[in-house]
């Protein structure tokens, strides 16, 4: 009975024990409260959540990762430029259609409607790909800063 009892006790502060020392630890620390996550549309540092525009103000201590951010943004804008001409040709080519049954213009703007929504598509995934390397970056500068 004696020697469960202290195997209890050894083990509870064996666990007592690796519970504490990692909220001692430094790296861990900053890790848990300085790293940027990205969860779906929001981006979580610590507990506080973010959207994309309020990220600029985070990668302060990273100008690699603020150039790719910036590239990030701007393959953004260019990808919902490109997306609402899309939507904005498919409505033309209904008026169209509507309108006077022109089927050649028609078939025009439906294929420039195909063309400028992959465009818009791509850059799309081109901005969530430089923004997941800023993250990166980031995240590397902030638990290993450069001395």
């Amino acid at each position: 009975m004696k020697c469960n009892q202290f195997l209890y006790l050894l083990l509870f502060n064996l666990k007592l024990t690796i519970i504490s020392g990692q909220q001692i630890d430094s790296l861990k620390l900053v890790y848990n409260t300085n790293t940027l996550f990205r969860k779906g549309n929001y981006f979580v540092i610590g507990n506080e959540s973010f959207r994309f525009p309020e990220l600029r103000n985070s990668f302060k201590e990273s100008p690699l990762g603020l150039d790719l951010y910036l590239k990030a943004k701007k393959s953004r804008t260019s990808s919902l430029v490109f997306r609402l001409l899309s939507l904005s040709a498919g409505m033309a080519a209904l008026g169209v259609i509507s309108e006077s049954g022109n089927r050649n213009t028609a078939y025009y703007l439906l294929g420039s409607q195909l063309l400028l929504g992959i465009t818009g598509s791509t850059l799309n995934k081109r901005s969530w790909k430089f923004l997941d390397q800023a993250i990166w970056f980031r995240n590397k500068d902030v638990l290993f800063p450069a001395r």
